[in-house]
């Protein structure tokens, strides 16, 4: 789709093909238009498609009179781009319309191609333009749309879908081609200083490609007994967490989620094959989704060993 074809279809609109967040906020409040926001970053190649070829070429062929339009580059404003996208993956496209009940806001999230992100800017906005936005619908829309490329680049590994530690469905298809370090987390244990760790890893490799997924789990010595709301309050309130948590789940035994039923059947070292033994212990995936690193309990988030490990695998493209 050519970037006239998106522009005589929806009607496209915005202040100007490189409004900035302020500006095209402002006017979205003034106005009551809907706003359309794309977070990407220089290192992905869709997010480059869009902003440097079909942006511009929207803007110069018109129709930039029914919505305001953004383009957030997540690395040259990670702190606006952090508050704004949910999780790590990019690109993200962010719709939020006035409806009667106040501010609506519809993510699109886990388009692999150039293609797939037009496919989404044009679902969004329509969704958008066309009445009161349904969540639900339009997340749905945008996994019909790329289907067929989730057949064939999205890892086997990343075909489930978790709860959020916010009770919200999360597919984990959203972090293809990123880094993950997968921890089962708990609250009462000796190595629960280690958040302060995991979230050092996030800030300091997120922007890189490195995605932190913290899994809450109450099999080991119990020592994670409350609820989800416990869960984050406790995370934010001493650990100051802001990389991805997801809701309780049982890693080994008649419960084991699917998850860790794929991670726990690698043979990957140091830690090798088998039922995960303590809390904190970490699963590093490669960008290709394949378990590349088993870390026990012990091995610190910031030990030369597992930094080692994640930069190696971020090298990787």
């Amino acid at each position: 789709m050519t970037g006239f074809a998106l522009a005589a279809m929806l009607q496209l609109s915005a202040i100007s093909a490189d409004a900035s967040y302020a500006t095209a906020h402002r006017a979205m409040m003034e106005t009551g238009k809907p706003m359309v926001l794309l977070i990407g970053a220089d290192w992905c190649p869709a997010c480059r498609t869009m902003k440097d070829q079909v942006v511009p070429d929207v803007a110069r062929h018109g129709g930039f009179d029914k919505a305001t339009f953004a383009v957030i580059d997540a690395d040259e404003q990670p702190e606006l781009a952090s508050k704004l996208k949910r999780g790590s993956s990019i690109p993200q496209l962010i719709v939020y319309r006035k409806t009667e009940k106040g501010w609506r806001i519809n993510r699109m999230i886990g388009a692999h191609s150039a293609e797939a992100v037009e496919k989404l800017v044009a679902q969004g906005v329509a969704d958008a333009l066309a009445g009161p936005l349904d969540g639900k619908q339009t997340s749905t829309s945008a996994v019909k749309l790329t289907a067929a490329e989730k057949e064939t680049e999205v890892p086997e590994l990343l075909r489930h879908k978790m709860k959020s530690l916010d009770g919200k469905e999360v597919d984990l298809s959203e972090y293809a081609g990123r880094v993950l370090l997968v921890v089962n987390t708990a609250s009462e244990c000796g190595y629960t200083p280690q958040y302060k760790g995991l979230q050092a890893l996030h800030k300091e490799y997120g922007e890189k490609g490195l995605s932190v997924l913290g899994f809450p789990c109450n099999q080991f010595g119990k020592q994670e007994p409350g609820d989800e709301l416990k869960i984050k309050t406790f995370c934010e309130q001493n650990y100051q967490v802001t990389f991805d948590m997801f809701s309780k789940v049982e890693v080994n035994g008649d419960g084991q989620c699917d998850l860790y039923k794929e991670l726990t059947d690698v043979d990957a070292k140091p830690a090798g094959k088998g039922p995960v033994k303590w809390n904190f212990e970490k699963f590093l995936i490669g960008r290709n989704g394949e378990v590349i690193a088993r870390f026990p309990s012990k091995v610190e988030p910031e030990s030369d060993e597992l930094k080692k490990a994640i930069e190696t695998a971020l090298e990787e493209k």
